[in-house]
């Protein structure tokens, strides 16, 4: 999986406010779980520790900016989470 580097200083312009990391981190996990991409994976290619891609998984998770555009710049920037799925009623 090739990284995205040149798509790096579009993305990490557009996350300088708390919205804005906030929707970089959900897009993350959205990712790891819809894209089938072990933590494992991730990790390498993004170049980070494999706990680091763990972590990103609980509600806690505060990366720095530099994990941030690591991992963002391996997620397809034209990646986007699929539509979720209404609840099914008990009948």
């Amino acid at each position: 999986m090739a990284l995205l580097s040149e798509n790096i200083p579009t993305i990490v312009a557009a996350m300088n406010t708390a919205p804005d990391l906030d929707a970089a981190i959900s897009r993350i996990r959205h990712w790891l779980q819809q894209s089938g991409q072990t933590n494992a994976a991730l990790a390498a290619a993004a170049g980070v520790d494999e706990k680091t891609i763990r972590q990103a998984a609980t509600a806690g998770w505060n990366p720095t900016m530099s994990t941030l555009r690591k991992v963002v710049a391996v997620v397809p920037h034209n990646w986007h989470p699929a539509p979720r799925q209404p609840r099914k009623r008990a009948a």
